[in-house]
């Protein structure tokens, strides 16, 4: 993934790597993120770790069955 910037970086890597599930999530994130080189927003990217902490779900409100119900299949 060389030659492309941060932004692309991260929307590949989105793409290719996470649950179909956590992809809007993820997008939503790197939207609303500060741009620049380095697009962390501290305030809202530990709020997975918390809401598994809290609730015991990363995605308290996400029903992961229908999600992977409608994915098509990894290879």
């Amino acid at each position: 993934m060389r030659r492309i910037g941060p932004a692309e970086r991260a929307k590949t890597i989105i793409e290719k790597c996470a649950h179909p599930a956590y992809r809007p999530y993820l997008y939503q994130y790197l939207e609303k993120s500060r741009k620049g080189h380095l697009r962390h927003n501290l305030g809202q990217c530990f709020e997975l770790h918390r809401n598994l902490q809290q609730y015991g779900a990363m995605l308290p409100d996400l029903k992961i069955s229908e999600e992977t119900e409608s994915a098509p299949p990894r290879l």
